[in-house]
């Protein structure tokens, strides 16, 4: 008779056993959150949302701007801009994080209705002119800043910017630029879309003197290098030092009458 024979089963050793309870033993990580500014911004990826727009005569150079600011790329194809169009890129500026939403507008004068409606929630705006175009600069003032006029924001920033200072061809010269900025006390840079020359620089002072405007207590020690103060700027940090004063007289205030109070009270009982 054949006997039938049960397979031996192991017991697992005790190294085994050990590794086995400590897997199981392991907490759970929490994720990551990430850090905002403020209780309701603990868990966004930027202290600030800043909206800057674009506009120019078709074919300055506004869609190659965008593109060499958040793409780091050219293209030498002509593509008109239907309407709007828009990119995002986050810097960090004085230790914050800044969301930059910029919008592309189409230079034609048969979208100008779309144009102007995105003016009311612009907080920068860049005029660019091409520097081998005359009609191009003359039309910064008398064409876009005339239309601006009612439509933007109080505190809204405006820049000129000279594009294709790359092209041997030059018709606007860069004192001309300067002079027309200076007068309109505006911020004023030249670029290259093309070849990325002061592509960024012209971006990230347009988005410091934005942030300065919007915040200005916070950031005033942060750009002393753009001399805010030659831009007329001195009467906004004037306001919110003020309304800082009266908030800081208020409280010393309330801060006195609790005390008084308090000393009161056994008096009276």
């Amino acid at each position: 008779v054949a006997e039938t024979v049960k397979p031996k089963t192991t017991a697992p050793s005790a190294d085994h056993a050990n590794k086995s309870n400590e897997t199981t033993r392991q907490p759970k990580k929490k994720p990551t959150s990430t850090s905002g500014g403020g209780d309701s911004a603990r868990n966004a990826s930027y202290d600030y949302l800043i909206k800057l727009l674009l506009v120019g005569d078709s074919g300055v150079g506004k869609s190659c701007f965008l593109l060499r600011f958040t793409d780091d790329s050219f293209t030498r194809s002509f593509i008109t801009t239907i309407g709007i169009d828009f990119k995002i890129k986050t810097v960090q500026l004085a230790g914050k994080r800044i969301k930059l939403q910029i919008w592309d507008t189409a230079g034609q004068e048969r979208f100008r209705t779309i144009t102007t409606s995105y003016f009311r929630s612009a907080m920068g705006i860049f005029i660019l002119y091409d520097v081998t175009h005359e009609d191009s600069f003359l039309n910064v003032q008398k064409r876009w800043l005339a239309n601006m006029e009612g439509h933007v924001m109080e505190n809204c920033v405006k820049m000129i910017v000279g594009c294709k200072i790359d092209a041997p061809e030059r018709v606007v010269e860069t004192e001309r630029g300067r002079a027309l900025a200076d007068e309109l006390r505006l911020p004023f840079l030249e670029c290259s879309p093309k070849n990325g020359l002061h592509v960024s620089e012209a971006a990230l002072t347009l988005t410091k003197h934005v942030l300065y405007k919007q915040d200005p207590m916070t950031f005033k020690s942060f750009f002393k290098e753009l001399h805010l103060g030659d831009y007329g700027y001195d009467k906004v940090d004037d306001r919110e030092a003020a309304a800082h004063s009266n908030r800081s007289n208020s409280c010393s205030l309330s801060t006195s009458c609790f005390s008084l109070l308090v000393y009161l009270l056994p008096a009276l009982a």
